[in-house]
């Protein structure tokens, strides 16, 4: 599929998690990258455009898509 850097205007729905660093590219400008379409992933860690939150509407999103939030690595 084709995905956008998840921003304030569309965190709500956000279903994958890209698996790497990519470049910068122009925004008109697709880029083929890994992403995760389920898994348990730090919430603290994951990066957002812009410095947008993570919110309940993205949260739920994700977890309904199999990716789950947490809030630390367990032992």
């Amino acid at each position: 599929g084709t995905y956008s850097i998840a921003g304030s205007s569309n965190i709500g729905y956000a279903e994958v998690i890209l698996a790497e660093a990519i470049p910068q590219v122009a925004s008109a400008t697709d880029v083929v990258a890994p992403v995760y379409v389920s898994g348990d992933f730090v919430k603290a860690g994951l990066i957002t455009g812009s410095s947008t939150a993570i919110t309940a509407a993205a949260e739920l999103n994700l977890k309904n898509a199999g990716i789950y939030l947490v809030e630390g690595v367990e032992d």
